[in-house]
């Protein structure tokens, strides 16, 4: 990996040290020609100071410290660059106004791109917003999201396995497909047409674009609307099936129907509590009360959202709601009276709920109380949920691969050296250009080469572990004349739905998060960057989960560090290595992996053989000493 080398010198200025936001006209690397007059590049640094050459890791917590910059005149060579508190920054500690103008600039960038010049104080993150944001937290009110229309390609549903306990069944009706092996039309499986799905729920569908029923949404209403005698009718569901299958709708249609079907059969618990749908976190709490909000339009069905930033109270008529835990337990675990009409527990995300010991004894608690059937659905899988459910009596529905990437995605792995400084230069002046490295590029270095590789647009989510490190990264890339925004837990209901709502309308290119949006967040997105990697690999398959919904291509970058135990673990590096060999051996593309990956993977299975065979020489020890003790 190189680039060409271009001297430049800096000279000196007599403007003020701290004017840091320079509006600067010149060509944008992430925007189309055809994108470029209606675009501005925005470089807060003056063209006098050096450009920034560290990026924020572990030893550098930008940006809740101040930047440090040198006055005008105390340094000697253009080749000096700003430390950013680490051990190699020579600059003096100086007023704080310089942070809070590098915190502002993202502000004024994001005010501009979502169309609200005049309100750009809401999206700061200076210290001295964040106590008036807290007050205005609590009556956010829900924004309207419209759903994503994507160009979907044919899935395979000979993958899909269906069990009630122990017995594999065949739920495969062969005129539900056509002469393609493909489902039919939605029209084909509305009642009027001698199906299972309610009209309405037909019609709203097709008003959303959503005109045939994916694998997991296929099944699950297969499962729930056959006719089946005692205890069948009563059982569970646990439903596994990857990222991006349609999972959230595959629980919101059967629940809008047996809503339509209390009040057709003149039900006396019509118009009382009949599902909960328990999710993670606020964020996706949102978008799946969005889509329910869709599909029931003009239904007249009752809904309701309790989680943080929204008034609730425990007196809320509803017929479906849908509940972070934190706030059910405040709202309803001393009336769970209220509740005695309910029929389902819908847990998305389950392995993570499940695995929280509080979460998991409130959903016993309530089960207990209303004795309602438990609907599971995640991407993958752990013994908690087993836990859960009554295993003789419960239907599994398996959609391909557990605890897999979608093989729609393309992975692709980059090595990084967290040591080395950055060789990109030219950010003062409009023009960032990447000099000549060898070896390893700087992480920074790398993600610049793939952002400007990238076809348009980039709709590219950039994951890392630490809420600072979104922020820098965003910041730097807006000093590159990226539209980028960051997004983690700190931001405000209001502001975090502004800044998907500018993704999702394109006014936004690149989000940075942290793991907020990893689960369930529906988002039309081409690229996911790793920039880092998380702690477990099971938020690794989440992660690219992102990219590639519903049958649509992805491509997934994934920064590798073998050197940086902190932010690449070598235990969730080998996890990935496994599990991508496997993937490879199927598919006999092992080519397609670089050569410093694929020694890895050598070296990693390896190991796991050699652990197998000493597991296994044990076992048969045991065994031998067994059959003497016999005799």
């Amino acid at each position: 990996m190189s680039g060409s080398v271009t001297s430049t010198s800096i000279g000196s200025s007599t403007r003020n040290s701290y004017e840091l936001l320079v509006r600067c006209p010149a060509s944008n690397v992430f925007t189309s020609d055809s994108e470029s007059d209606d675009k501005t590049s925005f470089t807060p640094y003056p063209r006098h100071l050096p450009v920034v050459r560290k990026f924020a890791r572990e030893d550098y917590p930008l940006p809740d410290k101040p930047i440090k910059i040198r006055q005008r005149g105390d340094y000697s060579s253009s080749n000096e660059s700003i430390g950013v508190h680490g051990r190699d920054d020579p600059l003096p500690n100086k007023s704080t106004r310089v942070h809070r103008r590098v915190n502002d600039l993202l502000a004024d960038k994001l005010a501009r791109v979502l169309g609200q010049e005049g309100d750009a104080k809401k999206y700061s993150r200076s210290p001295r917003d964040r106590s008036s944001e807290s007050s205005s937290r609590a009556c956010s009110p829900l924004q309207t999201l419209p759903l994503l229309s994507k160009d979907k390609l044919p899935y395979d549903f000979n993958d899909v396995r269906v069990h009630y306990c122990s017995e594999e069944l065949d739920l495969d009706d062969v005129d539900d497909y056509d002469d393609e092996d493909n489902l039919k039309n939605l029209h084909h499986f509305s009642v009027a047409s001698g199906g299972f799905m309610n009209p309405k729920i037909v019609h709203k569908l097709r008003e959303i674009d959503i005109n045939r029923l994916l694998p997991a949404q296929y099944y699950i209403c297969k499962v729930l609307f056959t006719k089946s005698s005692e205890p069948r009718c009563f059982s569970d569901v646990v439903t596994l099936s990857p990222t991006g299958t349609g999972k959230t709708l595959a629980y919101l249609i059967p629940m809008v129907q047996y809503v339509l079907e209390r009040r057709e059969n003149c039900d006396p618990k019509a118009g009382c509590p009949l599902a909960m749908i328990f999710v993670p976190h606020q964020p996706l709490a949102e978008m799946v009360k969005q889509k329910l909000d869709q599909i029931t339009e003009g239904m007249g069905i009752k809904t309701a959202i309790f989680t943080q930033g929204y008034t609730v109270s425990s007196g809320v008529e509803f017929e479906i709601a849908v509940c972070t835990i934190g706030t059910y337990a405040k709202t309803f675990k001393k009336s769970l009276d209220i509740l005695k009409t309910l029929e389902y527990l819908v847990i998305d995300e389950a392995d993570v709920m499940l695995a929280d010991f509080s979460c998991f004894n409130l959903f016993k608690q309530l089960r207990n109380r209303t004795k309602c059937r438990a609907l599971l659905f995640s991407a993958t899988a752990n013994n908690y949920m087993k836990g859960f459910v009554d295993l003789n009596n419960c239907f599994f529905i398996e959609c391909g691969e557990l605890n897999t990437i979608a093989e729609n995605v393309i992975q692709n792995f980059i090595e990084i050296d967290t040591e080395k400084r950055s060789s990109l230069y030219g950010i003062a002046t409009g023009n960032p250009t990447l000099g000549f490295f060898e070896g390893p590029a700087n992480p920074f270095d790398a993600l610049f080469l793939i952002l400007k590789s990238l076809p348009k647009p980039l709709k590219t989510i950039i994951f890392c572990k630490r809420k600072v490190t979104v922020e820098f990264l965003a910041h730097k890339l807006v000093l590159i004349g990226a539209n980028a925004a960051p997004i983690h837990g700190t931001f405000g209901s209001k502001m975090r739905n502004d800044i998907i709502g500018g993704f999702e309308k394109g006014k936004i290119d690149i989000l940075v998060a942290t793991r907020l949006i990893t689960r369930g967040v529906d988002l039309d997105v081409n690229t996911v960057i790793n920039y880092d990697l998380p702690l477990e690999v099971t938020e690794y398959i989440h992660r690219i989960g992102r990219c590639g919904r519903n049958g649509a291509r992805g491509i997934a970058y994934t920064f590798l560090d073998f050197n940086n135990f902190s932010d690449y673990l070598p235990s969730v590096i080998k996890a990935i290595a496994l599990q991508v060999n496997e993937m490879t051996l199927k598919k006999n593309n092992r080519k397609s992996l670089p050569k410093f990956f694929t020694k890895r993977i050598d070296a990693f299975v390896a190991d796991e053989l050699r652990k197998r065979n000493l597991y296994l020489r044990r076992v048969q020890q045991d065994q031998q000493l067994e059959k003497e003790d016999d005799e």
